[in-house]
């Protein structure tokens, strides 16, 4: 459990947030740049606040030493990078634009895996008695699962090998656990069964890392050799419906960023 302990301490830590808040400054910094030599349109006085904002928010957050307020720093800057990307569109470089917006997604990422973090450490610190303990352990499980499922594709890779290193741990002391309580009638029934809801959940998650570092998502120049890839591996119904949800991916982008569709 001592290794769990340790393991789970590290799996966000300062350098991962402030990364967060060094690229947020190094956009607001290219983009004053582009302003003022004249390579974009002048801003107007709300977005030039907003930009200030992530600039003082951003410093601010990397100053603090307490991971927690880092976050809520980190939290306000994504309100203010959201409402300046809507706002200004149609005047920034479409590159810092996506650049924000990922920053934004991985803004959440790490909040969640923070609270995650939290909630495990406080069961292992702070335990009561057994049942607490584990529902306790096993609630914060559930949320690294949902960011796994959720932000897999944006998580650093040092992130990613964190995570797995960690669950593989807690799986090899569940999976003892289980086996043990299995064969001890004198342990209650809901016990056992959140023992195996753990080791299941720990099971989900080493899979689903260990078989997107694997399987590294496959990358293409252009929209002609994705459809090449498309043709090779679906038949035409396939491809129909494949070709829907990548549109819908698109308005629903082009939205967000407070643009129109670019289909109907």
């Amino acid at each position: 459990m001592d290794l769990i302990l340790e393991k789970t301490m590290s799996l966000v830590n300062y350098e991962d947030v402030d990364e967060i808040s060094r690229k947020i400054i190094e956009i607001v910094q290219t983009i004053q740049s582009l302003s003022q030599s004249g390579k974009i349109r002048t801003l107007d006085k709300r977005s030039l606040d907003l930009l200030s904002n992530m600039f003082e928010v951003s410093n601010q957050a990397i100053k603090i030493r307490d991971i927690a307020n880092k976050i809520e720093y980190i939290k306000d800057c994504r309100i203010y990078s959201k409402k300046f990307r809507l706002e200004s569109y149609n005047v920034i470089p479409k590159q810092l634009l996506e650049e924000l917006e990922n920053l934004e997604i991985y803004s959440d990422a790490i909040t969640q895996l923070t609270a995650s973090q939290f909630i495990i450490l406080s069961a292992i610190v702070y335990k009561s008695d057994t049942m607490e303990y584990l529902r306790i352990f096993y609630s914060g499980l559930s949320y690294v699962q949902q960011v796994v499922e959720k932000y897999l594709d944006y998580l650093s890779d040092k992130i990613k090998k964190s995570i797995n290193h960690l669950v593989q741990d807690i799986l090899a002391n569940y999976q003892n656990s289980t086996v043990k309580a299995n064969v001890n009638e004198s342990i209650p029934l809901e016990e056992v069964n959140l023992l195996k809801d753990i080791k299941n959940i720990a099971k989900a998650i080493i899979y689903d890392v260990e078989h997107y570092i694997n399987n590294p998502l496959k990358k293409f120049k252009n929209l002609d050799e994705l459809w090449d890839y498309w043709s090779e591996i679906y038949d035409e119904d396939e491809m129909e419906e494949t070709s829907e949800t990548l549109i819908k991916a698109l308005n629903e982008t082009r939205e967000r960023q407070g643009r129109p569709k670019l289909f109907d």
